[in-house]
């Protein structure tokens, strides 16, 4: 979870920062997919952009992003983007 509205990447999209997470949570382009009802091949696009604005080289690389600046906690529950930032 994210610890205030400082942390968030201000240049990535509401459905961006919901993947960002489930990227850090470990989960599958496959596994995103399912859960916000979109394509595999939109969560792809996602992951891209977020390792684009983000400067990120991969997956692992998004995994340590979240955990350095608060976005997801190790071993901590299950967040949502929405959840965490919006009202």
């Amino acid at each position: 979870m994210l610890m205030s509205e400082d942390d968030i990447p201000a240049h990535l999209t509401e459905r961006e920062g919901e993947v960002l997470v489930q990227v850090a949570r470990g989960l599958s382009n496959l596994e995103i997919a399912e859960r916000p009802a979109v394509s595999d091949v939109t969560v792809k696009a996602h992951v891209g952009r977020i390792l684009t604005e983000l400067g990120l080289r991969d997956r692992v690389q998004v995994v340590v992003y979240a955990c350095e600046n608060g976005i997801v906690r190790p071993g901590g529950p299950e967040t949502t983007w929405a959840n965490d930032h919006r009202g």
